[in-house]
């Protein structure tokens, strides 16, 4: 969110942080949900619960990798405010 304040500048920040806000959560709820209940399905989590914790184990590797994405578009914000 501070790289939209950034970006944003003070007469946009509320309209950016609401559509940022949005976004994300259009696309945890809208994506991720469905994705963690197909996953679970394909690996038999409803005849065997304990598999559901393979399913589980998507959810640090996803945000492991938006972290990755993260710090590689910071570097890219950095190369193009020099």
């Amino acid at each position: 969110m501070a790289d939209v304040h950034d970006i944003t500048g003070p007469h946009l920040r509320g309209l950016g942080i609401g559509v940022f806000v949005c976004i994300v959560n259009l696309t945890a709820y809208g994506i991720g949900s469905p994705l963690m209940g197909k996953l679970n399905d394909l690996l038999g989590a409803a005849t065997n619960p304990a598999m559901m914790r393979y399913g589980f184990l998507l959810s640090p590797i996803s945000c492991a990798l938006g972290a990755i994405l993260l710090w590689r578009g910071s570097r890219t914000l950095e190369k193009i405010r020099e």
